[in-house]
Protein backbone atom coordinates (compact mmCIF):
# COMPACT_ATOMS: atom_id res chain seq x y z
CA UNK A 1 0.00 0.00 0.00
CA UNK A 2 1.58 3.31 -1.17
CA UNK A 3 1.20 5.80 1.87
CA UNK A 4 -0.56 8.93 1.20
CA UNK A 5 0.42 12.01 2.77
CA UNK A 6 -2.18 13.68 4.72
CA UNK A 7 -2.59 17.57 4.95
CA UNK A 8 -5.51 18.96 7.49
CA UNK A 9 -6.97 22.26 6.39
CA UNK A 10 -7.04 25.41 8.52
CA UNK A 11 -10.39 25.30 7.65
CA UNK A 12 -11.43 22.25 9.30
CA UNK A 13 -14.88 21.73 10.70
CA UNK A 14 -15.83 20.17 13.96
CA UNK A 15 -18.88 18.72 14.84
CA UNK A 16 -20.33 16.94 17.56
CA UNK A 17 -23.31 14.56 16.97
CA UNK A 18 -25.94 12.38 19.10
CA UNK A 19 -26.60 10.15 16.26
CA UNK A 20 -26.88 9.42 12.58
CA UNK A 21 -29.43 7.98 10.27
CA UNK A 22 -29.38 8.03 6.15
CA UNK A 23 -29.50 4.85 3.83
CA UNK A 24 -27.92 3.79 0.45
CA UNK A 25 -28.84 3.16 -3.07
CA UNK A 26 -26.71 1.20 -5.76
CA UNK A 27 -24.45 3.40 -5.98
CA UNK A 28 -23.94 5.68 -2.73
CA UNK A 29 -24.42 5.79 0.86
CA UNK A 30 -25.58 9.08 2.28
CA UNK A 31 -25.85 9.63 6.31
CA UNK A 32 -26.89 12.33 7.93
CA UNK A 33 -25.64 13.41 11.09
CA UNK A 34 -27.71 15.06 13.60
CA UNK A 35 -27.65 16.51 17.26
CA UNK A 36 -30.51 16.55 19.88
CA UNK A 37 -31.18 19.93 21.44
CA UNK A 38 -33.81 20.64 23.74
CA UNK A 39 -36.31 24.04 21.97
CA UNK A 40 -37.39 26.63 23.08
CA UNK A 41 -34.68 28.16 23.44
CA UNK A 42 -33.76 31.89 25.08
CA UNK A 43 -36.95 32.08 26.70
CA UNK A 44 -38.31 31.48 30.10
CA UNK A 45 -40.76 28.31 29.86
CA UNK A 46 -42.29 25.61 31.97
CA UNK A 47 -40.17 22.93 32.36
CA UNK A 48 -42.99 20.52 31.25
CA UNK A 49 -43.50 22.53 27.60
CA UNK A 50 -39.54 21.60 26.54
CA UNK A 51 -39.11 19.32 24.31
CA UNK A 52 -36.60 17.74 21.94
CA UNK A 53 -35.70 17.64 18.41
CA UNK A 54 -32.72 16.12 16.17
CA UNK A 55 -31.34 18.82 14.05
CA UNK A 56 -29.42 17.70 11.15
CA UNK A 57 -26.75 20.37 9.75
CA UNK A 58 -24.44 17.83 7.68
CA UNK A 59 -24.36 15.11 5.42
CA UNK A 60 -22.23 12.85 4.14
CA UNK A 61 -22.05 10.87 0.64
CA UNK A 62 -19.63 8.31 -0.36
CA UNK A 63 -19.13 4.99 -2.07
CA UNK A 64 -20.68 1.65 -0.91
CA UNK A 65 -16.28 0.88 -0.94
CA UNK A 66 -15.57 4.30 1.04
CA UNK A 67 -18.86 3.24 3.12
CA UNK A 68 -17.49 -0.34 3.87
CA UNK A 69 -13.79 0.94 4.54
CA UNK A 70 -15.36 3.63 7.34
CA UNK A 71 -17.43 0.43 8.94
CA UNK A 72 -14.47 -1.61 9.28
CA UNK A 73 -11.84 1.47 10.28
CA UNK A 74 -14.46 2.51 13.26
CA UNK A 75 -14.94 -1.25 14.61
CA UNK A 76 -11.32 -1.03 15.19
CA UNK A 77 -11.10 1.95 16.49
CA UNK A 78 -14.32 0.96 18.87
CA UNK A 79 -12.60 -2.41 19.77
CA UNK A 80 -9.25 -0.46 21.11
CA UNK A 81 -11.35 2.02 22.89
CA UNK A 82 -12.81 -1.30 24.39
CA UNK A 83 -9.63 -2.77 25.50
CA UNK A 84 -8.61 0.36 26.86
CA UNK A 85 -11.50 1.71 29.24
CA UNK A 86 -14.07 -1.23 28.97
CA UNK A 87 -17.25 -2.09 27.38
CA UNK A 88 -19.78 0.86 25.26
CA UNK A 89 -23.11 0.57 26.65
CA UNK A 90 -25.01 1.34 23.38
CA UNK A 91 -28.61 2.61 23.65
CA UNK A 92 -30.36 2.04 20.25
CA UNK A 93 -33.01 4.28 19.05
CA UNK A 94 -34.92 3.88 15.88
CA UNK A 95 -35.27 7.64 14.70
CA UNK A 96 -37.08 9.08 11.40
CA UNK A 97 -35.86 7.61 8.34
CA UNK A 98 -35.37 10.24 5.25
Amino acid sequence: MVEVPIVISSKLNTIYITGALGGFSSNEFRVLLFSEELFPRDEETEISKISACRVVENEVRMSPETAKELAVWLMEQVEEYERTFGKIRAHHSKGPQP
